[in-house]
């Protein structure tokens, strides 16, 4: 399940990662990233964000070293 996360700290996701990106995001990352439609993004080479994006992760398979810059938002009900 993705959750919608700010990214506090500068982030580097690697390959293999599943993210829930916004049009704008995926501009400049186009090249490092695969659609699987419906804003959903494969990871093909390392991606980085800086500090204050929201994306859509899912956290639980992602190591604790990349968790720790992550705060994970409140999901509209």
């Amino acid at each position: 399940m993705l959750t919608s996360v700010k990214t506090q700290v500068i982030t580097t996701f690697p390959a293999g990662v599943r993210l829930r990106l916004g049009d704008a995001q995926v501009i400049h990352r186009a090249a490092r990233l695969r659609s699987v439609g419906k804003g959903l993004y494969d990871v093909l080479d390392p991606v980085q964000f800086k500090a204050g994006e929201v994306i859509g992760i899912d956290l639980k398979l992602l190591p604790k070293e990349l968790r720790d810059g992550l705060e994970p938002l409140k999901e509209p009900t």
